[in-house]
């Protein structure tokens, strides 16, 4: 936020509906925050409220967040915090680790534990006006700045009961017993490290474990309950927070509105510890009910109290947002704004607002090129319409179309048409058309389908070539595959048509036969609404091309193509039997392929290792070998240092999940081990070290994190190259030759993680590991090349402007 908070910042604003209702709700909260304060100690009107924010990506829900944040942090009282966070690629773990680290960092240490003073002085005092000697003491202690410690220390007051009491207050307060007696520990000088460790989630140290404090906060629950702990105690001694938490839908996604379980804690409880047991008063533990929890955070959030200071909760995500929270808590959202595709109008006053900064960034006069006095020139008014629809109304899209367009042209021409469609082609095409065909094609040979080749050829740039996928014993039946890049106007979808007609005449088809066929669509970008149902005639679905879930989709509408035109056709029994046979048989051999590579692969790694084992150290990197070096994860290309956490998180995680296989290894030669006091102690048995170390399972799992990790390095070297090469302000990153980098590594991830066996459940040695399961490790590395490649955009998008 620090980047965004400043006086005069140099963006500008448009003020749209979904803005004034925004900061009308901030206002209104700022006021009431302000009525408490004068009113502090008597009753008043409730302040805390939540604002959701949804919408489609790239609206500018962000944008809006931060405006909102803007407008507290020049109105807000001192006894305000604003905390702005962001759920992108993390966990309710990591978002409760961000929120410590901007609630109590090491400048606002002090503050936290000024907290915990303040409570511990109410103890006292309390405790002395409990006699008529001390309580002139009691009066003078509660109206000064008297160190409260030394006050105990200099009295021989009963330090200890007077702690003991301030711990149950404490629990009593946040609604925890072990945040309540570790913030009661900060009194303490020689716990405060230990407390600390444990509120950043790390291990439970002895001296907490004494205290029965049990278990790290690795698990949703424990991090929404110390988040909960957390804002209870600032509003108990008349704090007002201010939260604020982008992208919250990826929080409350399917997999954990569905209750998937958590990863087990690292430090379990005992079994007779009535916390193991904790549920819900349904029976279902609290653990695998991620919505419960995040419901129960939001109560102490927004729900009625009588704490003294007030929330303000933010949160912004797709429409689906409100879906995914507890109905009863949505209720409680007292303003929700969303986010509308930009229309003609709303589009004039974003170009003109994009004209005026440009015009200040060049350094031109107002009667100049994109000065106010020419009004959207070089745009014309005539293609506001085509804007709205090549970009369907979305900000970020209308933004990214405008610069390049006005970027394309000579000072002295303008954006006509014809250059709108040559940008929007450009810009909303995610890989080249050719690429989308050589997935598909190695799709469809992976699931043992026949496929052929049509109306064009396949090594073509434009990609103008279809797949057609006919029945086993009926060649005139079966599905088109067609490949288009973005549709935009009615040119586009001409050119459509008149391919899917050629393609259906190369197969001999009249109109007869147009009803065994079925025609698919892959769409390599941007499909203008308006036009999909000019398509509809001719094509029985389009698919657009997202490489998240395009394989996926494409190999599902296959499938229900095939066993639709099957049952049409009333194929004999046995076809299907032979088809299937032909299927299996066809994936048996492409998986062997893929362990020949992986193994062939392998060799080729031991051998390097070994000939940079024998050579001079001196020779290691010359021009004759490769380097094999790790690069430095960290040192991302300025203006992308998101890019540089999402890599080195992921590649913590890989040198974290093969941990147990290094330290397996050692293991397996250490058959003793000697204390120094000289007693010989043993630990493990090198039989069973070494039965696990040359089973097949635990060598394949071995050797393919090694490709994962060294796949990863040549990945982010290959990215930061590419993005170093264009770090400039007005030079945007080739997207085509990144995308295709990023397919290349999601590609191998896939190809990898499905042969990579699971881990030992009887290994002895445990991680720290917070990516979860096995299942959810493989979901991070295939995740990592989108990731990464959202993210360099909108870095580049936050560094140019």
């Amino acid at each position: 936020m620090t980047d965004y908070i400043r006086p005069v910042p140099d963006w500008a604003v448009i003020e749209t509906d979904a803005f004034r209702s925004a900061i009308s709700c901030a206002r209104d909260y700022r006021a009431q925050v302000a009525q408490v304060a004068r009113d502090f100690g008597e009753e008043s009107q409730r302040a805390s409220r939540a604002l959701a924010v949804v919408g489609d990506y790239g609206m500018g829900k962000t944008r809006l967040v931060v405006e909102v944040l803007r407008y507290l942090h020049h109105e807000r009282l001192d006894s305000h915090r604003i905390i702005a966070l962001s759920a992108a690629g993390s966990d309710f773990v990591d978002l409760y680790l961000q929120f410590l680290k901007l609630l109590a960092d090491p400048d606002h240490r002090s503050q936290l534990r000024h907290l915990v003073t303040e409570c511990f002085r109410d103890v006292v005092v309390d405790h002395l006006r409990g006699s008529t000697l001390t309580s002139q003491v009691a009066d003078h202690l509660h109206d000064s700045d008297i160190d409260v410690i030394s006050v105990v220390e200099n009295l021989g007051l009963p330090q200890a009961a007077l702690l003991e009491r301030l711990r149950a207050d404490l629990i009593d307060e946040v609604g925890d017993d072990d945040m309540g007696t570790a913030l009661a520990a900060l009194i303490e000088p020689a716990m405060r490290d230990h407390v600390w460790r444990w509120l950043e989630g790390g291990a439970t140290s002895p001296p907490l474990r004494e205290r029965k404090i049990i278990g790290p906060i690795a698990t949703p629950r424990r991090a929404l309950v110390a988040m909960a702990a957390l804002v209870r105690l600032y509003r108990s001694r008349g704090w007002s927070l201010t939260l604020a938490i982008d992208e919250m839908h990826l929080l409350l996604d399917e997999r954990r509105a569905a209750g998937s379980p958590d990863a087990p804690e690292t430090d379990q409880p005992p079994e007779s510890d009535p916390r193991a047991e904790e549920a819900d008063p349904e029976g279902v533990p609290v653990d695998h009910q991620i919505p419960r929890l995040f419901k129960r955070f939001l109560e102490d959030m927004i729900g009625p109290g009588g704490a003294a200071g007030e929330t303000f909760i933010i949160m912004s995500g797709l429409p689906d947002l409100l879906h995914l929270i507890p109905a009863d808590v949505a209720e409680r959202i007292s303003t929700t704004v969303t986010m509308t595709p930009f229309d003609e109008g709303r589009t004039r006053d974003l170009i003109r607002t994009f004209l005026s900064v440009e015009r200040l960034n060049e350094g031109c006069p107002a009667e100049g090129r994109g000065g106010w006095r020419d009004g959207i020139r070089p745009f014309d008014e005539a293609t506001l319409a085509d804007i709205v629809r090549f970009t369907g109304g979305q900000v970020r899209r209308i933004l990214l179309l405008c610069r390049s367009a006005y970027q394309a042209v000579a000072k002295d021409e303008d954006v006509g048409l014809d250059v709108l469609r040559r940008v929007a082609h450009e810009q909303l095409s995610y890989v080249e058309v050719r690429d989308t065909f050589q997935t598909a094609w190695q799709l469809f040979g992976e699931q043992g389908w026949r496929v052929e080749a049509r109306a064009g050829d396949p090594a073509d740039p434009e990609g103008n070539a279809a797949i057609w996928l006919p029945l086993p014993g009926r060649e005139e039946t079966g599905c088109l595959v067609m490949f288009q890049g973005p549709v935009l106007d009615d040119t586009d979808v001409s050119a459509v048509q008149e391919r899917i007609d050629s393609a259906l005449s190369s197969l001999g088809t009249d109109e007869r036969g147009r009803s065994a066929i079925r025609v698919l669509l892959v769409v390599n970008g941007y499909i203008a609404r308006p036009l999909q149902e000019a398509l509809q005639r001719q094509v029985d679905l389009t698919i657009p091309y997202r490489h998240r879930r395009f394989t996926d989709s494409l190999a599902q509408a296959i499938r229900h193509f095939r066993e639709e035109l099957g049952r049409e056709v009333a194929a004999a029994p046995t076809v299907g039997v032979v088809e299937r046979l032909e299927e299996l048989s066809t994936q048996q051999s492409r998986t062997q392929e893929i362990l020949n590579a992986l193994t062939e692969s392998l060799d080729q790694v031991r051998s390097e290792q070994q000939r940079a084992a024998q050579q001079p150290h001196g020779e290691i990197g010359s021009a004759t070998h490769v380097d094999i070096s790790v690069p430095g994860l960290d040192e991302a290309p300025a203006g992308y240092s998101r890019i540089g956490y999402l890599i080195g998180e992921v590649h913590a995680e890989i040198r974290e999940k093969a941990k147990p296989q290094r330290v397996r290894l050692r293991e397996a030669f250490r058959h003793q081990v000697y204390s120094p006091t000289g007693a010989v102690i043993p630990t493990w048995h090198t039989d069973e070290a070494f039965t696990q170390i040359t089973s097949s399972s635990w060598r394949m799992r071995t050797g393919l994190l090694l490709v994962l990790e060294e796949t990863l390095l040549a990945f982010s070297e290959s990215v930061y190259t590419v993005l170093r090469a264009s770090g400039h302000d007005d030079v945007a990153p080739p997207r085509k030759a990144l995308r295709r980098l990023c397919d290349q590594f999601t590609e191998v991830m896939e190809h990898v993680t499905r042969e990579l066996p699971v881990p030992d459940a009887a290994s002895p040695v445990s991680t720290t590991s917070t990516a979860g399961s096995h299942d959810d490790f493989k979901l991070m590395l295939c995740r990592l090349g989108d990731n990464v490649f959202d993210k360099i955009f909108e870095d580049d998008f936050r560094r140019r402007w």
